[in-house]
């Protein structure tokens, strides 16, 4: 199983917790987004068909930030 957090290219529905990625190369959206974290599921990794880009490190780690205080796992 993995978790997955869904992206959105409407800006304007972004609440207080929702991260914005700015389009890049490297993550190959072709709009800014806002990763949706109330919208949190999961599935198994074998739906998962191809990679479509790669998030940068600070992204990554709001949205890591994000889920510990969410599923409560802070230090």
């Amino acid at each position: 199983m993995i978790t997955v957090l869904p992206l959105t290219s409407n800006l304007n529905s972004k609440l207080a917790d929702d991260i914005v990625i700015k389009k890049t190369s490297q993550n190959r959206l072709m709009y800014d987004s806002v990763v949706k974290v109330y919208d949190i599921i999961s599935f198994d990794y074998s739906r998962l068909v191809n990679r479509i880009g790669i998030i940068d490190t600070f992204t990554l780690d709001k949205i890591k930030e994000y889920l510990r205080k969410h599923f409560d796992l802070l230090k």
